[in-house]
């Protein structure tokens, strides 16, 4: 079985030239797409973005009930320390311990940019919110899509690469959140920021 990362330049070539760029052109289209109204106050900020941040579980509870030990094929395994899981089970059960590394990486990566962001870039913010929820659940579905034998080998016989799209949406929207939140801090964390620079950041917004 050929792996997503047998081949480090394919690797390299698929993340970084090809699967880059459409996640970066996936987030331009939904800024477009999204209210980018900027709340009025602080507390308005703040209150929109822990309204919302339920949004950044639910791809994690729509897998839950797969890592559920009384639903798994073999009864044995209600008892975690008998080791005999079936690969559905352990296949949830990555998908959701994935999710859960990534939700606690972001939770406090996109308050701190709701919080420090100008106004005129406040389009981020809910980008980069929905293009995460969006990512965790395509990256849990990409478990599900087993490689095949393909007419454009190497082109998606490798094992991760149904994973891919869901993790660069994730990846993205979090680095990205993070570089901006960064910057506008180091500017006192200001809404009028002037001249602000995310409006040229991936030239998106």
């Amino acid at each position: 079985m050929a792996y997503f990362s047998s081949d480090r330049l394919m690797s390299f070539f698929l993340l970084f030239g090809i699967e880059a760029p459409l996640a970066c052109a996936f987030m331009y289209w939904l800024s477009g797409v999204v209210d980018a109204t900027c709340p009025a106050s602080d507390t308005a900020r703040m209150t929109w973005i822990l309204q919302r941040l339920f949004l950044t579980v639910v791809p994690s509870f729509s897998y839950l009930w797969g890592a559920m030990r009384a639903f798994d094929a073999d009864t044995k395994a209600e008892d975690p320390f008998a080791g005999v899981e079936t690969k559905r089970w352990q296949t949830f059960q990555k998908i959701l311990t994935n999710n859960t590394e990534q939700v606690i990486i972001f939770v406090p990566i996109i308050i701190s940019l709701a919080m420090v962001c100008p106004c005129e870039s406040w389009a981020a913010v809910p980008t980069f919110l929905y293009s995460f929820v969006i990512g965790r659940a395509l990256f849990g579905a990409g478990y599900f899509i087993p490689a095949f034998q393909s007419p454009f080998a190497p082109w998606f016989t490798l094992y991760g690469w149904a994973r891919s799209p869901g993790m660069n949406l994730t990846l993205y929207p979090a680095n990205f959140a993070l570089c901006m939140a960064a910057y506008y801090l180091s500017a006192a964390g200001e809404c009028d920021v002037p001249d602000a620079p995310a409006k040229k950041f991936l030239g998106i917004f």
